[in-house]
């Protein structure tokens, strides 16, 4: 046999997968992925600038990045990626000055008619109760204390 059937046979073999109509036809179910921390409408109704680190953690949860060099900025990212919706992502940033929500960014905000009626959203979060190691014990005996953080 002639050498040029070969390579004409292999290069129609090749090229013929790419433009299978069957294989287009068939859908293929894309599972829908979420990441990064699950962000409601309610949730962003009760953020309001002078609420304290604590009270935005009972409220939102722990954010998914804290920057190291800047420990006054929380950012919560959300993305869907899959399924039927194209992919999505949102962010929001709280910064704080003293421990005190100062600003708030992002693709989120409040809904106004929520803001009209609620003047005054107060959020109570239980007191935390904080077991202290034996060095902490003996460094608060001399008169040394931690800063609270949160």
């Amino acid at each position: 046999m002639k050498p040029y059937f070969f390579i004409i046979t292999s290069f129609l073999l090749m090229t013929g997968c790419s433009s299978d109509p069957i294989a287009n036809a068939v859908p293929v179910y894309h599972l829908e992925v979420q990441q990064g921390n699950i962000i409601t409408q309610d949730m962003i109704n009760q953020i309001k600038p002078g609420l304290s680190k604590r009270q935005v953690l009972y409220i939102m949860g722990s954010p998914l990045l804290i920057d190291s060099f800047h420990t006054q900025r929380w950012d919560y990212y959300y993305s869907v990626q899959g399924g039927k919706v194209k992919t999505k992502t949102k962010h929001l940033s709280l910064f704080f000055v003293n421990n005190k929500i100062d600003k708030i960014s992002g693709d989120y905000s409040p809904v106004a008619d929520y803001v009209k009626i609620q003047k005054h959203v107060t959020v109570t979060v239980p007191k935390k109760e904080k077991k202290l190691s034996i060095l902490e014990s003996l460094l608060s005996k001399l008169g040394y204390q931690e800063e609270e953080d949160i």
